[in-house]
């Protein structure tokens, strides 16, 4: 019961994220750095779809728990080394959501891809040393 539910709601989150990403489109509106917000809405769709579909195998939850943690990570450090790269170094005022719309979006999609290579990479190492992990 309570995995059906979990995979209920990362379905229902996966609509949310690919309409979001529509939204961002180019397709729908000419938001001016929608592209990168769109690839990484996507990208959290994709995830959570993923979830939806495979999270009752213990390797492949551990791999979308690692991609959603590094993908957080990475923006947030990402987005905040954007922003005061682009404090100290930029001209105009409007240079800091640099930061925010482009370098961001980018730094959680490549946290998710790292974060799950990690995670898939890690297991088969781990499985080719002989060590069980247990104790």
């Amino acid at each position: 019961m309570k995995l059906t539910l979990i995979k209920v709601a990362s379905l229902f989150i996966s609509l949310v994220m690919f309409w979001k990403a529509y939204l961002y489109s180019p397709f729908h509106e000419t938001f001016p750095f929608g592209s990168y917000m769109c690839l990484a809405f996507a990208t959290a769709g994709a995830l959570s779809l993923w979830g939806a579909v495979r999270i009752h195998k213990s390797l492949e939850r551990r791999a979308i728990i690692a991609g959603a943690i590094m993908g957080l990570i990475v923006a947030w450090l990402s987005q905040a080394g954007g922003i005061v790269f682009e404090i100290i170094f930029g001209t105009g005022n409007l240079r800091p959501m640099i930061g925010i719309f482009v370098v961001a979006p980018l730094g959680f999609i490549i946290g998710v891809i790292g974060g799950v290579a990690g995670a898939f990479l890690w297991r088969r190492k781990k499985r080719n040393s002989g060590d069980s992990g247990q104790i």
